[in-house]
Formats: C-alpha cells, sequence, structure tokens
C-alpha cells in the first residue's frame, strides 16, 4: 500500500507532536534544577478548562497543608512541597517502599492570560484544587481619542 506525500507528511507531523508533548511533560517532571533528583517525587496532576476557569486538581495525600507553596506567575503556576517519609522505620529494616517521599516542584502554564489576584486553593481528601480565573478577553476599553486644541 502505497501513501501519497502529504499523508506521509501529517504521519511524521503527528509523530512531532507526540515527541513535543512528551519532551515537555519530561521537563516538567524534572522541576526547576533540570536533573531529577531522587528524593524528589511528582505528584499526578489533571488539569482543564472550566469555563470562566482554569483547573488544576493535584494528587497529594499525605501532604500537609503547611508543607505546600503555590507561587503565581504571569503566565504559570508554580506547586512546591514535600511529603515527610510514611513510617517511624530504622531503614535497614525496610524491604517494601512503594510510596514516594520527599520534595516536588512543578509549573504548569497556562494556554491564555489568567487572573492572578483571584484564584483559589482547597485542600480536601489529598487533593489540592486550585481555581484559576482567565482574563476576559472579550474585554475591551474604548479609548476616547480628544480634539486637539491647535
Amino acid at each position: 500500500m502505497s501513501k501519497r506525500f502529504g499523508e506521509t507528511f501529517d504521519d511524521l507531523y503527528s509523530m512531532k507532536e507526540q515527541m513535543d508533548k512528551l519532551f515537555r511533560t519530561s521537563l516538567e517532571r524534572m522541576g526547576s534544577e533540570g536533573e531529577r533528583d531522587p528524593g524528589q517525587w511528582y505528584p499526578p496532576v489533571d488539569m482543564y478548562d472550566d469555563g470562566p476557569d482554569y483547573v488544576l486538581e493535584i494528587e497529594v495525600p499525605g501532604v500537609k497543608q503547611q508543607d505546600l507553596e503555590v507561587l503565581l506567575l504571569p503566565d504559570a503556576i508554580r506547586l512546591k512541597g514535600k511529603r515527610d517519609f510514611f513510617g517511624n522505620v530504622e531503614q535497614e529494616k525496610i524491604f517494601r517502599l512503594e510510596r514516594p517521599s520527599g520534595t516536588f516542584d512543578r509549573q504548569f502554564r497556562f494556554p491564555g492570560k489568567v487572573d492572578t489576584e483571584n484564584v483559589q486553593a482547597t485542600l480536601a481528601d489529598g487533593i489540592l484544587t486550585l481555581r484559576v480565573p482567565k482574563v476576559d478577553a472579550e474585554r475591551k476599553k474604548i479609548v476616547t481619542i480628544e480634539k486637539s486644541s491647535s
């Protein structure tokens, strides 16, 4: 089965898009330093458009409220925090350890402008929910032109 040039190009473009997404995801997981630290973990995040807001739902079970920090940037949000080791067990007595602990540092860019003054954050049942209002792009300011006196 032969393909036309356009179909092959579409396949290549699709592959490029998938690779770009993989690359972006990998960079987000590395945090701000650019290297993955074994003492870091990366809580899963869902991010979606909910009409007037962008919503982020971050799984952070076992993380205390005082161990979370949300930093607002003009076009992004940065989430930092830590989850301490769960047990009071000596290292040499552990034979299985699957729950991640340590620090995390993640940053997420928004597809549009956001209102950094009215972000809402709630922590319930191990889920940190951030509601970030969008800036109303439809709102336009009309500039009045005054007649000069010359």
